[in-house]
């Protein structure tokens, strides 16, 4: 009887207990429920189920997306409008590039220079040059194309207009015309360059270089040489400018017009001249040289003083083979 007692209340306590458990499950399972259906409330489409971690998650890596597709688009963007700001800035640059090229004067001196017997004389010293006729000449032709020429001489003609050139042209096969002054720091080391290469006795190339004329038509010229140079001062007296000549420079006369149409031909002065000049924008400042081939009297280099400083002793030859490519070229 007592084991009979002992397992009837372990079968109720089972029973009991799992009674207990069932009721524990259900209480859990309808607080669940009604948080499912609190939430199914709060969700205005019926057919949408409540978030869970997987939905996280999904959101989250299409959060990631989006914001990188938003960086993309931002920098594609910002590389648009960089883009933009460079061609832009480009197309001014290029405008004003443009412009200083439209503005600025440029004189080109031909290798050809205008025969003057070929000039058809004017009234007032004028002459009209006729293309076609002077095409022997090296003058590119045209038919019927004419330019006015004053004086029948023009930048691109004879420099024989100027009687201070005359003798360096006719003796001489290259002529360098000098431009500097006593006063001009600048001009020093160039005058003592020229003075180095070609006026000492012993410098290297002296015997190459034209001596300057007596100025009384006695000079004999037996042997042609290969080189002169003309002085044009910018000095403030005459005696200034004759204490700065040195040995075998030919010097423009100081009172001579020449030392000022010299100038204002090839627009090379100092600063301080070009108003009494009449010069508005200057070619070169001082101290310039140019290189003239004196037979077509065309200018073989604007840049002589830098070549002084390049070649040095071999300046002169450098010159002479610049003439023979210029005619190879022409011819």
């Amino acid at each position: 009887i007592i084991q009979q007692t002992q397992h009837q209340q372990s079968n109720d306590n089972l029973i009991h207990w799992q009674r207990k458990r069932s009721l524990t499950v259900l209480t859990i399972h309808s607080i669940a429920q009604s948080i499912m259906q609190k939430r199914r409330v709060n969700i205005k489409t019926s057919d949408q189920l409540p978030v869970t971690i997987q939905d996280t998650q999904i959101c989250n890596n299409r959060s990631s997306t989006a914001a990188a597709a938003r960086a993309e688009r931002r920098a594609n963007r910002k590389n648009k409008k960089n883009d933009a700001v460079r061609s832009l800035l480009l197309f001014v640059i290029f405008m004003i590039l443009l412009g200083l090229i439209l503005l600025t004067d440029f004189d080109y001196v031909s290798h050809h220079p205008i025969v003057v017997s070929q000039l058809a004389p004017l009234s007032d010293g004028v002459a009209i040059e006729n293309s076609s006729s002077s095409s022997s000449a090296g003058i590119a032709s045209g038919s019927g194309r004419k330019r006015v020429v004053d004086g029948g001489l023009s930048m691109n003609g004879s420099l024989s207009k100027f009687p201070s050139l005359k003798y360096a042209l006719e003796n001489s096969d290259l002529v360098g015309v000098y431009f500097a002054a006593s006063w001009c720091s600048m001009s020093t080391p160039i005058s003592n360059k020229i003075e180095e290469l070609f006026s000492v006795d012993s410098s290297p190339l002296s015997h190459r270089v034209l001596s300057p004329s007596a100025g009384d038509g006695t000079d004999e010229i037996t042997t042609r040489k290969e080189f002169s140079l003309v002085y044009v001062s910018s000095d403030e007296n005459e005696m200034e400018m004759m204490d700065y000549t040195r040995s075998n420079w030919i010097p423009v006369p100081f009172d001579s017009p020449d030392r000022t149409n010299i100038k204002q031909h090839f627009r090379i002065c100092a600063q301080v001249e070009m108003e009494s000049l009449g010069i508005e924008r200057r070619r070169q400042e001082i101290p310039s040289l140019v290189i003239i081939e004196s037979a077509t009297q065309g200018i073989l280099s604007m840049g002589g003083k830098d070549d002084l400083l390049q070649y040095g002793e071999d300046v002169l030859d450098h010159w002479i083979s610049q003439k023979d490519l210029v005619r190879t070229l022409e011819e």
